[in-house]
């Protein structure tokens, strides 16, 4: 084999081995993955072998190019991800149904009688409710609550309404119930 031969096969071997990062994967601190679990790496095909016409009868480097960090990490991440579920959407509907201005705890009345009512969120436009013992006729059979429009809407365990409210403040809606008489939501 003639010497350029020689240095362009060395040249583009140590080019394949790492000269291909930019360098970035290796500084980056955010994106940094645990080592594959043995069986990962047991699944790495070997590396190919040098084509018949580039070999020589003399000694040389080894002619079998490594992979580059940058595909080597590329292909880690890949593997973490398909074995790891997205956790991000998660915790933003954690935090939504956390800060739901309507979650907690609500005094329910009428006038004339008063009991507590616990909502909950279930994606911010409705969500469930638990009433306590002491309230009264359908109240106590409250299930659920959702906005339509610009009006609370609390229903029963067949969906069907039980009082209608609209906003009158930030912590307070006025409504009717189901008999017609008029009803309060407070915090």
């Amino acid at each position: 084999m003639q010497p350029f031969h020689r240095f362009a096969l060395v040249a583009g071997a140590l080019m394949l081995a790492g000269c291909a990062s930019d360098g970035t994967s290796l500084l980056s601190t955010t994106e940094q993955t645990p080592p594959p679990p043995a069986a990962e790496t047991a699944e790495a095909p070997p590396p190919a072998a040098a084509p018949p016409s580039a070999r020589s009868s003399t000694p040389a480097r080894s002619t079998t190019a490594a992979k580059p960090p940058a595909q080597a990490a590329e292909k880690k991440t890949a593997k973490t991800e398909k074995q790891q579920p997205a956790r991000q959407p998660a915790s933003e509907t954690a935090s939504t149904k956390a800060n739901s201005p309507f979650n907690g705890s609500w005094q329910f009345s009428n006038g004339q009688k008063a009991c507590m009512m616990t909502l909950s969120t279930a994606n911010g436009a409705s969500g469930s409710v638990s009433a306590s013992g002491d309230c009264w006729n359908a109240y106590s059979k409250a299930k659920g609550w959702k906005l339509q429009g610009n009006e609370m809407v609390l229903t029963d365990s067949g969906n069907q309404p039980i009082a209608r409210m609209q906003s009158t403040g930030a912590t307070r809606y006025d409504g009717y119930g189901a008999e017609g008489e008029p009803v309060v939501l407070v915090r």
